[in-house]
C-alpha cells in the first residue's frame, strides 16, 4: 500500500509533531508499506534552515526507508502572524504541487496544524481517487481563538469555513482526546467518522531512569527541588502560570524551575522572567533524544500543563 503523508513537521525538527510523525512513518516503512511524507525543510524551533535543506523549492531524500519532499519556507518571517501565515500558505500549495506530481497513492494522511493541509488532502484525495484521514493534534481555528492568536473576524470566518470543508470532505478524522472529539460532533460530523487516537510513547526508548541522573548532575542541580516542564514551549501551554508560580516561590531557593524546549511561547517567556528577575527558572533547548528519559527523570515533579480553554482544542 502506498501512503501518502502530508505535515509540515518532520525530522529533524526534534520538538512539537515532528517526531510523532516521523515515528509513525518509519514505522510503517519498517512493516512494508511504501510511505512518502510531503513536509516542509526543518526550520520550527530552529535558528535558521540547516545548510543542507536550503536553496530550491522542493527537496527530496530517502531515510530509514521513507521517501521524503521537502517544500520551501519563508522562514525569514516566521515568528509573527503575518509570517506564520505566510509559512502555512507557502506549504498548503507547495504540497499540494508535489504531492499531486507524485503519481498514485492508497491512503493519505493529513496531520494537522496547520488544518489548510486537510485542503491539499482533499485536492489530492480527488485528483487520485482516494480515501482521506484526517488527523487533529489542534482545532482550529477554535484554539487559535483560546490562546488569543487571532480577532479579525473576516480571517475566523475563512477558518471556519475551511474547516467544515475538510471535517465533510475527509473520510475519517482522528483526535487525540474526547474533548476534542466532543468538539467535532458538535459541528456536525457523525459520530461514526471521529475515532480517539491518542499520542504513543516509544516505551523501548523512554523509561523511567534509576540511580544517578547524568543529565541532572551536568546541570548542577544538586539537592535542588526541580519542577520541569520538557516539551513545545508553545501559547497553548500556557507556561506563563508556571512564571507566576516562580515568582510565589522565588524565596525558596531550593526550589528551581526548568523549562526545556523550543516554541513560538519562548521568546516572550524568556522576556517576562527576564523582566521579573525569576532567577529561580532555566531555560534549555531541546535535547537529543537519546538522553530524554534522563531529562525526564531530572524533575522531582514534571508539568503538563494547557491554557484554560484549551482542553477541547489541543
Amino acid at each position: 500500500m502506498r501512503v501518502l503523508i502530508l505535515h509540515m513537521r518532520y525530522w529533524p525538527e526534534a520538538t512539537g509533531t515532528g517526531p510523532l510523525v516521523t515515528e509513525l512513518a518509519e514505522d510503517l516503512a519498517a512493516a512494508g508499506e511504501d510511505v512518502v511524507v510531503v513536509t516542509s525543510v526543518p526550520h520550527y524551533g530552529l535558528p535558521e534552515i540547516p545548510a543542507e535543506f536550503r536553496g530550491g523549492l522542493i527537496h527530496r531524500a530517502l531515510k530509514s526507508g521513507v521517501t521524503v519532499y521537502r517544500t520551501l519556507a519563508p522562514v525569514a518571517h516566521v515568528g509573527s502572524a503575518l509570517g506564520r501565515g505566510l509559512d502555512y500558505a507557502a506549504y498548503t500549495v507547495l504540497a499540494s504541487l508535489a504531492a499531486i506530481s507524485l503519481g498514485p497513492v492508497d491512503i493519505i494522511l493529513c496531520v494537522a496544524p496547520p488544518v489548510t493541509v486537510g485542503f491539499s488532502g482533499w485536492v489530492v484525495g480527488f485528483l487520485r481517487k482516494c480515501p482521506t484521514v484526517f488527523n487533529a493534534q489542534d482545532i482550529w481555528p477554535d484554539g487559535l481563538i483560546s490562546m488569543g492568536r487571532i480577532h479579525n473576524q473576516v480571517l475566523i470566518a475563512v477558518l471556519r469555513r475551511l474547516e467544515q470543508l475538510v471535517y465533510r470532505t475527509s473520510n475519517r478524522i482522528t483526535v487525540v482526546s474526547e474533548g476534542m472529539r466532543k468538539n467535532v460532533l458538535s459541528k456536525g460530523v457523525a459520530a461514526g467518522r471521529v475515532q480517539v487516537i491518542p499520542n504513543w510513547v516509544d516505551t523501548e526508548r523512554i523509561h523511567p531512569v534509576e540511580g544517578p541522573n547524568p543529565f541532572r548532575n551536568e546541570l548542577a542541580l544538586g539537592e535542588s527541588f526541580v519542577v520541569l516542564f520538557a516539551g513545545n514551549v508553545g501559547y497553548a501551554a500556557g507556561l506563563e502560570s508556571v512564571l507566576a508560580a516562580a515568582g510565589l516561590l522565588r524565596g525558596e531557593p531550593r526550589i528551581c524551575f526548568l523549562i526545556v524546549g523550543e516554541g513560538s511561547a519562548k521568546a516572550d517567556l524568556l522576556r517576562a522572567a527576564e523582566r521579573e528577575g525569576l532567577t529561580n527558572v532555566r531555560f534549555l533547548p531541546t535535547q537529543p533524544s537519546g538522553i530524554l528519559s534522563n531529562v525526564l527523570g531530572a524533575g522531582d515533579v514534571g508539568l503538563v500543563p494547557l491554557r484554560e480553554g484549551m482542553g477541547a482544542v489541543s
